[in-house]
């Protein structure tokens, strides 16, 4: 997967975190992102969520998986 290329299915996930928030949905979103592409990284990886809300997603992504994780958001 390079940068240049979409996320696949990324309007699938944004439509979930729009319609429902909570802790249900960044599990199901955390273990689809596993499959697709956080599996590649390597352990540590240092993880920039921008537009991150409430950050619960880049931090499932640390309590689960042990990235380092770094949020920013306008708000």
């Amino acid at each position: 997967m390079s940068l240049a290329s979409p996320i696949p299915n990324y309007e699938i996930f944004a439509q979930m975190q729009n319609e429902v928030k909570g802790q249900d949905v960044v599990e199901l979103i955390t273990l689809a992102l596993e499959q697709l592409m956080l599996q590649h990284l390597p352990k540590r990886a240092r993880l920039l969520d921008l537009g991150c809300g409430t950050a619960h997603l880049v931090q499932e992504f640390h309590n689960l998986l042990g990235f380092r994780k770094c949020g920013l958001h306008r708000n």
